[in-house]
């Protein structure tokens, strides 16, 4: 399994690393020198330009290290550019992420990190400016990492080609951007407004009964309508596509029974059952709330449209540690050959010998996308009895530590 995660606007990301790739070589002696500075700076054993490919890391700037590329799975600085913010690791056998990490446990046995993002003016974060060390260390000084992230923006201005740069015609687009993505915020938190406040007082007035669960169904589909609205507005960058993630350790088991006690009425409405087997999950898991509630909706919602009569969802740890979500139902997929279009936009369900119903087929992408954000992957089972579709996290991800807010159901 992977060990990093994937940012929302990858493609983007990449088409704009290799739009400026020619100044690798043209500057290589600059790069290296911004390397050894930076490793003067922070006193360590390493300092690298890296640049993170599809597959791949490459230093273009190095000094203290023999190897010119490693896989990604290997790479500290895959981590680095999810954020904009420099990332340091202080021991990496403290941490989750790394304490297994090939580079770790085998030459030259990392146990520092620093690394500073470099930022294009576009807004795509290509690659780090980072220091190694062999040994542990305390917090390097603000002022240090201040220099650090000052190089790295260097490191960005000679990568951006003078095309690239940035220009008043650059900023009115983005200007129009925001813009355009406050409007879009406006429209959709009105009407979910109002459909919020008419399903409370319908919640209100109605007896125990379906009506009455499918009406807050609907309130608290309303309430996590507008979480991830909010979401998206706050941490999305309509420049480059880009979609951060806001961690909180949760309690994934009692979140998948908080969204199967939404989904149920419909479920029942349409002769389909769903039903959450017990976990043997004892323990947290830090994610994004809003991200990955969207996500794991989308996942049981496309089985309910496309699926079969029951739906099973089971949520365990494998033999590695790693978080699986299965979710399987007894629909069957025709033809085995079109899993991969479940992964592509507006081909959700195609090929389902259940599908009776439209949409634009968004969810599948969708929920790839994020659980690849958070380091995970996504896969689909088609077998005899019925289809599963698959979600992995990493078990860096899981903690022992309680969160100080629990998710409550209802």
């Amino acid at each position: 399994m992977r060990t990093y995660p994937i940012p929302f606007n990858e493609a983007d990301r990449l088409a704009a690393l290799r739009a400026c790739m020619a100044r690798k070589e043209k500057e290589g002696a600059v790069f290296d020198a911004m390397a050894e500075a930076a490793r003067s700076l922070l006193r360590g054993g390493a300092g690298l330009v890296s640049l993170v490919e599809e597959d791949e890391q490459v230093f273009t700037g190095m000094v203290g290290l023999d190897q010119r590329a490693t896989p990604r799975n290997w790479s500290f600085c895959a981590h680095t550019i999810t954020t904009d913010a420099p990332m340091v690791v202080l021991d990496t056998h403290e941490d989750p992420r790394f304490a297994d990490q090939y580079l770790v446990r085998n030459a030259p046995h990392i146990r520092f990190y620093a690394g500073a993002p470099i930022i294009l003016a576009s807004g795509h974060r290509i690659g780090s400016l980072c220091v190694l060390d062999w040994e542990p260390r305390e917090m390097p000084a603000p002022h240090e990492i201040e220099t650090l992230v000052n190089l790295a923006r260097s490191a960005a201005a000679l990568f951006d080609s003078p095309a690239a740069a940035e220009t008043p015609q650059h900023e009115a687009d983005s200007d129009l951007q925001a813009e355009f993505m406050a409007l879009i915020a406006h429209e959709l938190r009105t009407p979910v407004a109002v459909m919020y406040g008419n399903a409370r007082l319908l919640e209100t007035r109605l007896p125990d009964g379906l009506e009455h669960r499918m009406t807050r169904a609907i309130r608290r589909s309303c309430e996590n309508l507008t979480g991830l609205i909010n979401s998206v507005i706050n941490y999305a960058d309509a420049s480059t596509g880009e979609l951060a993630i806001n961690t909180r350790k949760m309690d994934l088991p009692l979140l998948l029974e908080d969204i199967i006690e939404a989904e149920l009425p419909v479920f029942h409405a349409n002769d389909k059952d769903v039903c959450l087997i017990q976990s043997d999950l004892e323990a947290w898991v830090d994610l994004d709330p809003d991200h990955i509630r969207i996500a794991l909706t989308n996942v049981i919602e496309n089985a309910r449209l496309h699926g079969g009569s029951c739906l099973t969802v089971t949520v365990n740890r494998d033999e590695l540690g790693h978080v699986e979500l299965r979710f399987s139902d007894n629909g069957q997929l025709k033809d085995k050959a079109a899993i991969e279009k479940l992964y592509q936009p507006f081909r959700v369900g195609e090929n389902v010998d259940t599908r009776s119903v439209g949409g634009l087929g968004l969810g599948l992408p969708l929920t790839r996308k994020i659980i690849e954000l958070h380091g995970g992957d996504m896969g689909v089972e088609a077998g005899e009895f019925g289809t599963s579709v698959v979600l992995r996290l990493p078990g860096w991800r899981v903690t022992e530590e309680e969160p100080a807010l629990k998710l409550s159901s209802g």
